[in-house]
């Protein structure tokens, strides 16, 4: 088994993609796609408004985000999951390559987690979903998933 860890860049972007908001006692983050760079430093930029202390959990709702760039879903998820490895794929050899935790990458302590998913939730956003799921205490709601069995690369797109 070959294992890779992913470096994760945070990128400045104009315009946000994350929306946070407080709903009643808890933290609501809505990723509408990982389509975009820079999901992780927009999601830590947002975060910084609100006392995540008093927050009596986190809900991330994935609902309808069709997935993007799987490194920006990673980033995303590992914010909130501290664990070394995050998930395990196919590469286009077939082979199995374990995802670690990025080398100092910021982590959000929670004492709660909710994950909202449904049948539009797909790709790089099942494996954001995959990782919140390792998180001690989370509930993970909603239909199931797409169901993509693979996750494609570009093999154009540079990696982080």
């Amino acid at each position: 088994m070959r294992i890779l860890t992913i470096i994760c860049l945070f990128h400045v972007i104009v315009q946000a993609t994350v929306t946070v908001q407080p709903v009643s006692d808890s933290i609501a983050i809505k990723v509408p796609s990982f389509e975009d760079e820079g999901i992780a430093s927009q999601t830590l930029s947002a975060l910084a408004a609100y006392n995540l202390t008093n927050a009596r959990s986190v809900v991330i709702d994935l609902r309808s985000n069709s997935g993007g760039y799987l490194y920006e879903a990673i980033g995303f998820a590992a914010l909130f999951v501290n664990n070394d490895q995050l998930i395990t794929v196919i590469d286009n050899d077939n082979q199995p390559l374990t995802i670690t935790r990025p080398i100092d990458h910021p982590h959000i302590s929670v004492s709660k987690l909710t994950v909202i998913i449904n049948s539009e939730t797909a790709s790089a956003a099942e494996a954001a979903a995959h990782i919140l799921s390792l998180h001690p205490n989370v509930v993970v709601i909603g239909t199931n998933s797409y169901g993509k069995l693979k996750i494609s690369q570009d093999t154009n797109t540079p990696s982080p």
